[in-house]
């Protein structure tokens, strides 16, 4: 099954094959995915649930360490996610752009900056809730990410 993601004239993430994502008032963050609320932590930096699925950070409040009952593996350096319970993360040469989350396969724009399509495995009928709540975080945290870099580099 193809699920083609679709972008708002901004950059913004909108959805997810037939799922809306929502954002806030000032256009910033998500909160959002179709029915399901995104709850972010008292200074509103943290994402801390995506509909009823917790998300837990490590003990520096940095990284998250488990999404709901699942557990987040990263790689050597820490800063990217190799998997996601029971779900490996597979990136490409430079470790920088998420390829297959689980059952997925992820297509890039022509010029390689965003993920456009996603290609969910002939077993699936239909894209599962927690499955949708993994693909978006992942595309969330590797956004949040490529942010974080393209800021630093501004300095």
């Amino acid at each position: 099954m193809d699920i083609d993601l679709t972008y708002d004239k901004w950059g913004r993430l909108r959805a997810i094959g037939d799922i809306p994502i929502a954002y806030d008032q000032m256009g910033s963050r998500p909160c959002a995915l179709g029915p399901f609320r995104l709850r972010y932590d008292r200074m509103g930096s943290r994402l801390r649930a995506v509909g009823d699925m917790g998300i837990d950070y490590d003990h520096w409040g940095s990284r998250p360490r488990a999404l709901g009952e699942w557990d987040l593996e990263y790689g050597r350096f820490g800063t990217t996610v190799k998997r996601v319970g029971p779900h490996d993360v597979g990136h490409d040469w430079h470790g920088s752009r998420v390829r297959t989350l689980g059952p997925f396969a992820v297509s890039y724009s022509k010029w390689g900056s965003r993920p456009t399509q996603v290609q969910l495995s002939e077993e699936y009928a239909s894209l599962p809730d927690e499955l949708l709540f993994v693909l978006f975080l992942v595309l969330y945290w590797q956004e949040q990410q490529s942010k974080a870099s393209r800021e630093r580099l501004m300095e």
